[in-house]
């Protein structure tokens, strides 16, 4: 399992260890607005990390190789509250923001099946990475999840409002 705590920083403990300290720390920035909110790991790559922060920004870590993110950008107005990966389509992964959206992320235009270091490079590449907005909702959404068997996103808000949003065939 991964947590995410409210730090720039992630902690990868071993758990079969009974060392109480981490196998490795990955550092976003010390900047308060880079806070991670959320991390997701990717289905069929364990070696890939997304993770959501306060300034609004998605990123990409690969942990074989770097102690900072491989890239970020920006897909939100304010804070990334939750991420997913698709685990039937492990290319697309989706992001949960205060201002209320559902955004989508789909890092091959090819719509291969894996996240690959190329793909990773897209992030802010316009020509490889679509970046859709799902939802707009008027209070922020904090909390979602992907059924792999049918795709459907559900949704939690500040409202108190659960959302299932059905792609459409």
């Amino acid at each position: 399992n991964i947590v995410a705590t409210l730090s720039t920083h992630l902690k990868l403990w071993n758990i079969s260890s009974s060392s109480t300290r981490p196998v490795k720390t990955l550092c976003l920035d010390e900047t308060p607005t880079w806070l991670l909110h959320c991390v997701a790991p990717h289905p069929s790559r364990p070696e890939k990390l997304a993770t959501g922060s306060a300034s609004g920004e998605l990123s990409i870590w690969d942990l074989r190789h770097n102690n900072f993110p491989l890239n970020r950008t920006s897909g939100h107005q304010a804070d990334v509250w939750d991420v997913q990966f698709n685990a039937s389509a492990p290319h697309v992964l989706m992001t949960a923001g205060n201002e209320g959206w559902i955004q989508k992320w789909n890092f091959d235009a090819s719509n291969t099946a894996e996240l690959s270091q190329t793909q990773v490079e897209y992030l802010n590449d316009e020509e490889h990475l679509q970046l859709t907005r799902e939802l707009e909702c008027n209070l922020s959404v904090n909390s979602l999840d992907i059924d792999p068997s049918t795709n459907a996103t559900v949704c939690g808000t500040d409202a108190g409002s659960v959302t299932v949003m059905i792609p459409s065939l």
